[in-house]
């Protein structure tokens, strides 16, 4: 069951990044800045880490 939550997780982020960079890119044409990346692994990380612990 570990490697399908981390399986699950590492999906649901990279879904998240992929979503937030490209609205990102639409809203702010321009380079994709650090700042940029960190928010949105930042924002995955909250939004995937309750999901993960509660289905532990």
């Amino acid at each position: 069951m570990n490697y399908a939550r981390v399986t699950l997780l590492t999906a649901l982020i990279m879904l998240a990044l992929a979503l937030n960079l490209l609205t990102m890119n639409v809203l702010a044409a321009g380079p994709v800045t650090v700042s940029r990346i960190f928010l949105a692994v930042s924002v995955a990380a909250i939004v995937t880490i309750p999901i993960g612990v509660y289905f532990d």
